[in-house]
């Protein structure tokens, strides 16, 4: 099983999302928090399991759909770190993946 690490940034941004999700419905935020790290802890078995980025030339740059956020990780020597989360109405920008990427 690969090791999952979660970048500052990727933590600092998921807590956004559940705090606002929260204002209105701090179940949906628990559940939320719950799906999101579950889905991580299953990337640890499946590394490939999220889709390579679209239009993005680093393969090992994957995005994973956990409603309602898209969560961008890259593989690198069995490692999954976790770099970026973002809610789905917001645009990826490849910009703020790679600011986002301690390498």
């Amino acid at each position: 099983m690969a090791k999952i690490i979660w970048s500052q940034p990727a933590l600092s941004q998921l807590d956004s999302i559940l705090d606002y999700i929260a204002l209105d419905n701090p179940e949906a935020a628990r559940v939320v928090a719950s799906r999101v790290f579950g889905a991580t802890d299953h990337l640890g078995r499946f590394l490939l399991l999220g889709r390579p980025i679209p239009g993005f030339a680093r393969r090992n740059y994957r995005q994973v759909w956990i409603k309602p956020c898209w969560l961008y990780y890259r593989i690198h020597e069995g490692t999954v770190l976790v770099l970026h989360v973002r809610r789905a109405e917001k645009l990826m920008k490849a910009e703020d993946l790679i600011a986002d990427d301690p390498q």
